[in-house]
């Protein structure tokens, strides 16, 4: 033992005392050194305990954390999809009501649709490609005027829509 050695007295069960002999005799060492020697690892395997118990805890509390930050980001890819649908659904609304005639060209008097008039700007016959804005004129002849609204419609209700999600985002 060292200068600055204590002493500790302690009553122990025989078998212990007799545990304690044997770790003793194997290594060649007094008892008294053996017993310093088992309650310093038992102290330090006592110390790493509680450090693993406090990492369990952080861990768990880091757990928890992750699980409502998935929850949370399910919720929103939720939102998202949710907003995808009503989009796509608007697009095919808009992109069949685009596909539909909407009257005839003044040049030509081929068929002229919505995706002529509003994408195109022209005419898709090859031979004619005359610009048909004027489709758009206050009273144009052999225009559809019930399909022209409700492409006007499907138009204003993909923007209406486009709109509100790029604010509630």
């Amino acid at each position: 033992m060292t200068a600055s050695s204590q002493v500790i007295y302690a009553r122990v069960p025989s078998e212990l005392k007799a545990r304690a002999q044997d770790y003793a005799d194997e290594r060649g060492q007094k008892p008294a050194l053996a017993l310093a020697e088992l309650i310093d690892k038992g102290l330090q395997k006592t110390e790493t305990i509680r450090d693993l118990r406090l990492r369990v805890d952080q861990l768990e509390a880091e757990l928890v954390a992750a699980r409502g930050h998935l929850s949370s980001t399910e919720a929103d890819m939720n939102v998202l999809r949710d907003r995808q649908r009503t989009l796509e659904s608007a697009y095919q609304a808009l992109a069949g009501r685009l596909s539909r005639p909407l009257g005839a060209c003044p040049s030509c008097h081929k068929s002229v649709t919505g995706r002529d008039l509003f994408v195109d700007g022209r005419c898709s016959n090859q031979a004619c490609g005359k610009d048909i804005a004027s489709l758009l004129a206050p009273d144009p002849t052999g225009f559809d005027r019930g399909e022209f609204l409700l492409l006007v419609g499907a138009v204003g209700l993909v923007l209406g829509i486009a709109l509100i999600q790029s604010k509630s985002a």
